[in-house]
Parts: structure tokens; C-alpha cells; sequence
């Protein structure tokens, strides 16, 4: 019989933490609705892209996109550079590994970078200026920093853009 409380009582602390945890989810999503309703309310109040383009103030945003090996590269940078803000304002750097430039994975045929390189060329002059090719010549797995460090060396960036131009502060 008591084998059977102790049993009782382990399940029943089992059961009432699910409860609290499932408790804990509702009132989650419960708050992430609130707050996807509320932002939809304030989308008239947002400046429009024309706004953007003329406020100095106005945040760049800069999308670092870390690749290697990525045969579906090309889909994520046309979706990053066809963004709708303003043309000074966004940039996307792809950073791929020197490694695979001079070795690409044989089931791709070609490099990350290379694909990067070919998308880049098909599109419309303002989206180019929004993308940077880097090359990182460390060998192994390395976190780049956000000074543009590849460990202690440099990324080496692609010819075809050299640096990211900041907004000027006249408006």
C-alpha cells in the first residue's frame, strides 16, 4: 500500500509540473499573438522607404552571411539583396573559405564563392552595390569576428567591392 501512495505521489508531481510547463507555453503564445497584433496595428506609423532613404539617422543593416559548401547559396543572397529598404542602407557580405574556393566539394562542381560571383553578375546594378564577396584564408572551422578577422588574419575580400560605404550625414 505504500509502494501504490508512493507511486500516487510521483505522479501526480509529474502531472502537475506538465500542467505548470503547458501553463507556461500558453501565456507564451498567448503574449508573442499580443505582440504580432500590436505591430500589425503600428504598420501605418512606420516611415515609408522614401523617408528611409532621406533620414540620415536612419539604421544600415548589414546581413553576414558565413558559407560553405552551400549549393542553395544563391537563393538566400537574391532574397537578402532584393530587400526593400533603401539602396544605401543594406548590405550583404558573404564570407566563404579560401579552402573551398581552391577545392570545391565535388557534388557541387563549383565553389560557394563562385556562385555568389555568378548570381552577382545577373543582377541589376543597385543590388550589386549591396553585395560583398570575402574570402577567409584560415583552414579549419574559425569564428569571424565582427572586425572582419578570420582568427588573426584578414579576410581577403573580392575585387569587385572593396568596402561598404557609409551613409552621409547631410539630409
Amino acid at each position: 500500500m505504500e509502494l501504490l501512495f508512493a507511486l500516487f505521489v510521483v505522479a501526480l508531481f509529474l502531472n502537475a509540473r506538465a500542467a505548470f510547463k503547458l501553463a507556461l507555453d500558453w501565456k507564451g503564445m498567448v503574449t508573442t499573438l499580443r505582440f504580432v497584433r500590436d505591430a500589425y496595428a503600428r504598420l501605418d506609423a512606420l516611415p515609408s522607404e522614401e523617408a528611409l532613404e532621406r533620414e540620415p539617422r536612419a539604421p544600415v543593416f548589414l546581413h553576414l552571411v558565413p558559407a560553405y559548401q552551400e549549393p542553395d547559396i544563391a537563393e538566400t543572397v537574391k532574397a537578402l539583396v532584393s530587400s526593400r529598404y533603401p539602396h544605401g542602407g543594406l548590405h550583404v557580405v558573404v564570407v566563404t573559405k579560401e579552402e573551398e574556393e581552391r577545392a570545391p566539394h565535388p557534388g557541387m562542381g563549383v565553389s560557394t564563392g563562385e556562385l555568389v560571383r555568378r548570381l552577382r553578375e545577373t543582377l541589376p546594378p543597385y543590388q550589386q552595390k549591396r553585395l560583398t564577396i570575402s574570402r577567409c584564408p584560415v583552414r579549419g572551422a574559425r569564428r569571424i569576428s565582427s572586425t572582419g578577422r578570420c582568427g588573426r588574419r584578414r579576410c581577403a575580400r573580392s575585387s569587385a567591392r572593396t568596402s561598404i560605404p557609409r551613409p552621409s550625414s547631410s539630409g
